[in-house]
């Protein structure tokens, strides 16, 4: 994933390429994806990023570069605290804390078992639900280094999704950078999921729909490949004011607990 390898700049910056998707302002995965690179990049050798949570404060311009800005705010004995200032000339775009440990074998864990869905080779893949909506259109051509496929969407609005990246360098930071990257794609229509939209009606979604991230967390897991299946299980809690909630919990194919996504989002009808 070519938009993760970012350019050292000096002085704790870095400049991050577009990934090309005809979107108006950069994408938002994309934004965070990079965010966590350049904080990743920056860390001691003993610890690896847990979490991050990024404000969005401003559109950008799609096609053009970024420069990423990181400013440690704490390293202590077992965590480290960044914040990552995303940049396009003098207009910052967002802003992301990001925070990084040194794993405790000792420590508590538990986790809750996955649900009962079809795996990624019995699931559809959302160009196949696209295709009763004239197909997903050419916004989603700049998504092609992510594998879609739909195991199911529930009564109660949950939707079930397969993710997979295209392959990648076994290196973990990118793999979490990726993760984050898939964690924005399919958000939007998990929440129009409960007002009528099938789930892979892009196209209705976009022509009938606005839809503006406001903010953005992942809290990752244990260590899982970005370009192997995860299940991204979603769902709307709620939504008031034109602003919805929406999370997902993230697991691999044997049920392992990958990550935990939230987000807050400006969702309106269109004109």
């Amino acid at each position: 994933m070519i938009v993760l390898g970012l350019t050292p700049l000096g002085d704790r910056r870095f400049r991050g390429e577009s990934d090309g998707v005809p979107l108006p302002q950069p994408f938002g995965g994309q934004l965070v994806g990079q965010s966590v690179v350049a904080a990743g990049r920056l860390l001691p050798g003993d610890r690896a990023v847990h979490s991050v949570r990024t404000t969005f404060l401003r559109a950008g311009v799609t096609g053009r570069p970024v420069t990423l800005e990181v400013t440690p705010l704490r390293d202590g004995r077992r965590v480290s605290v960044l914040e990552v200032s995303v940049r396009q000339d003098d207009r910052e775009l967002c802003r992301s804390i990001v925070s990084a440990a040194v794993d405790q074998p000792d420590g508590v864990r538990h986790a809750t078992a996955p649900p009962p869905v079809p795996g990624p080779d019995a699931s559809v893949p959302l160009a196949d639900l696209a295709a009763d909506d004239g197909g997903l259109g050419p916004l989603w051509d700049g998504f092609s280094q992510v594998d879609v496929r739909v195991a199911g969407a529930c009564a109660d609005g949950t939707v079930h999704l397969w993710m997979r990246c295209a392959p990648l360098p076994d290196d973990p930071l990118l793999h979490r950078g990726a993760l984050a990257y898939a964690s924005d794609l399919m958000l939007m229509a998990t929440v129009l999921a409960r007002h009528g939209v099938p789930v892979g009606h892009e196209r209705t979604l976009a022509r009938d729909w606005n839809a503006v991230s406001l903010d953005h967390g992942v809290v990752f897991g244990g260590e899982a490949r970005a370009d192997e299946w995860q299940l991204f299980s979603q769902f709307s809690p709620s939504a008031a004011g034109g602003r919805a909630v929406v999370r997902a919990s993230v697991t691999d194919e044997a049920g392992r607990p990958v990550g935990e996504v939230e987000q807050l989002a400006l969702v309106w009808p269109g004109a």
